[in-house]
């Protein structure tokens, strides 16, 4: 026999969270493992660009459970996850582009510059291929970054279920 507790919906949603957590660090852990013993490049560069790996997949972990949670349907939650993607690594092209072509559409792109992710901050894989130099400094703004933003999508997502059942 099985005795549960009820779950409070923090707790629903963190646990859910932690869970994809875990598995997304085992299958990193297993790629940095994969590419050190092929030799792909430095231990400390594949180290910095598999830890920046990790906090991307992180964000969209997070932002994908926002958008699921918050939206009831299937198609809907498949699109919104992956324009939350594919946004999140064109917004610095999109201002750097807008700049260049069209200087009255900058402050709208500038919108989704701060209003989505720049992804384009957890990309070290031009210092791993290209055999770059890599500083553990590289981590630094990525990662209070990426803390930023996993508080800000909680904040949102418990906001939004605050009254939902599970």
């Amino acid at each position: 026999m099985v005795i549960t507790k009820p779950l409070s919906r923090y707790e629903y949603v963190f646990g859910k969270f932690i869970a994809f957590s875990i598995i997304a660090i085992v299958i990193t852990v297993i790629f940095f493992s994969g590419a050190l013993a092929l030799g792909v490049g430095t231990a400390k560069s594949l180290a910095v660009h598999y830890i920046l790996f990790g906090l991307e997949q992180l964000i969209m972990i997070m932002a994908a459970l926002t958008i699921t949670l918050g939206l009831r349907s299937l198609p809907s939650s498949i699109l919104g996850v992956a324009g939350f993607y594919i946004i999140g690594h064109s917004t610095k092209k999109l201002v750097d582009i807008g700049v260049q072509m069209a200087p009255e559409w900058v402050p709208l792109l500038k919108i989704f510059y701060y209003l989505f992710p720049s992804l384009s901050f957890f990309n070290a894989q031009a210092g791993v291929l290209e055999k770059g130099p890599v500083f553990w400094a590289d981590i630094l703004f990525p990662s209070v970054y990426a803390c930023a933003y996993l508080v800000i999508l909680f904040l949102i997502l418990v906001i939004d279920i605050r009254k939902r059942d599970f």
